[in-house]
């Protein structure tokens, strides 16, 4: 597969990874991993199960903290769109 193919299918899982997190009740502009990674570091335990579980499907001990996107944390939710 070409790169340009590979770059357009990842923009697309993204797409459908936040979407999922705004239905799920997250910030609309953010994955289920960096909303999870932004919970499990305030300590919930909710999200620090979840974390374990994503960590581990996809490999990686820090994906999710790995994911938060501070900048979007700034912004109060009502205001997020």
């Amino acid at each position: 597969m070409s790169n340009r193919v590979t770059r357009y299918f990842f923009r697309i899982v993204v797409s459908v990874d936040q979407l999922a997190n705004t239905l799920l009740g997250g910030r609309p502009d953010e994955t289920i991993s960096g909303n999870v990674g932004y919970n499990a570091k305030q300590g919930k335990r909710w999200a620090l199960r979840t974390e374990m579980v994503i960590n581990f499907l996809l490999r990686s001990p820090t994906h999710c903290r790995d994911s938060i996107e501070y900048d979007e944390r700034k912004i109060p939710l009502r205001n997020a769109w």
